[in-house]
């Protein structure tokens, strides 16, 4: 069969997803599966090249646009989008005032000033927030489209790389941290199980787990659902 080779960017943005997203219409016609797993903590780069925080920009706004490009190839399949989370989301409240649009930008997606531990931290909790809301509202908007939100847990990756700290914590907790094999579990449980009953949900350890009632907010997920959109049609070819 055919593939595709892409080369992404140093600090990647909507073009480089909509060239991807154009050589692959011209060799498929539908996609089954779509791991939505891009994401950096911490990165040495303060913006992608459409001037996007970059934390939210790849690990949610990145996906928001790669996944709505390829809608109509997912739906033409009855397809499946796993989108990679993590528990920190926990630590990741959303609120009214992150979705204000000032200039032509959401305060959620602008570069920080002043960036700290805290916030990069904060930054990635956010994102990984943005990324269950998403799985759920796509779910509610395109039930043809099964969708979850997974977390690998504690995985022995080099994700956070750019942080001292977190470099000196990963030499103590290493010998408790899933090996990237076993942090994939969840993720190709899902995509090898039939999860039309379980769109929306967010699974952990191969299966769903019940997320705080505080912690999903239905106004919240449709305003980011709609101020995303706009920013999709503001940067890119939204289709």
């Amino acid at each position: 069969s055919s593939g595709i080779n892409a080369e992404w960017p140093l600090r990647p943005g909507f073009q480089s997803i909509s060239d991807f997203v154009k050589d692959f219409s011209a060799c498929f016609s539908k996609l089954d599966i779509l791991i939505n797993n891009a994401g950096v903590w911490s990165p040495p780069f303060d913006s992608t090249e459409d001037n996007i925080e970059t934390t939210m920009g790849i690990n949610y706004l990145g996906h928001f646009y790669l996944t709505k490009l390829l809608g109509e190839y997912l739906i033409r399949s009855r397809g499946l989008v796993v989108m990679l989370s993590s528990d920190t989301h926990k630590g990741g409240d959303i609120t009214p005032d992150h979705l204000e649009v000032q200039g032509n930008t959401p305060v959620l997606f602008k570069p920080l000033e002043n960036r700290t531990f805290k916030s990069d931290w904060v930054q990635y909790a956010m994102s990984n927030r943005a990324r269950i809301y998403f799985a759920k509202e796509l779910t509610a908007r395109h039930p043809e489209i099964t969708t979850v939100a997974v977390n690998p847990g504690a995985t022995k990756t080099s994700l956070g790389r750019n942080m001292c700290c977190l470099k000196c914590l990963g030499l103590v907790f290493t010998p408790l941290m899933k090996t990237p094999e076993r942090g994939a579990e969840s993720m190709v449980y899902c995509c090898t199980q039939d999860m039309s009953k379980h769109s929306g949900a967010y699974f952990s350890d191969c299966k769903p787990v019940d997320l705080p009632e505080a912690s999903i907010d239905p106004v919240i997920q449709r305003k980011l659902w709609e101020v995303t959109v706009q920013q999709c049609d503001r940067l890119g070819k939204y289709r």
